[in-house]
């Protein structure tokens, strides 16, 4: 899909599977969807969105300190989502600063996540 194809109201999620659960990030921050290589920074190990139950796969993206990886145990697509369907979570909501919002895909609400964000409050910890 090129930029041409959609507009400013709508963006781009990877929907990708963790754990059982269903996530989604602005496919913008995604690299490449490779193998995941061991030892490649914090987010290659079991994280804050749950432990891979196969991990096949791994987003890659550009962090502040280099790039990181989200090992994953499957990539569901790209989707075109129109913008005014994506909701923020109340600050009240979550405790975690990557945890942005929600879509809901069709009746499955699915969590969003800013991948940088994710590895900065891994840093942290």
């Amino acid at each position: 899909m090129t930029a041409s194809s959609y507009t400013r109201s709508e963006i781009e999620l990877l929907v990708f599977e963790l754990g059982g659960a269903v996530f989604g990030a602005d496919a913008s921050q995604v690299l490449r969807i490779d193998r995941p290589v061991e030892g490649a920074g914090p987010a290659q190990a079991p994280g804050p969105l749950g432990v891979a139950t196969q991990g096949s796969r791994a987003l890659v993206f550009k962090t502040e300190g280099g790039y990181g990886q989200l090992r994953v145990d499957g990539v569901r697509g790209v989707r075109q989502v129109a913008v005014d369907s994506l909701r923020r979570l109340p600050q009240a909501a979550t405790a975690q600063p990557y945890a942005i919002g929600v879509w809901l895909d069709g009746d499955r609400p699915v969590l969003l996540i800013d991948l940088v964000e994710m590895v900065r409050h891994q840093g942290r910890q």
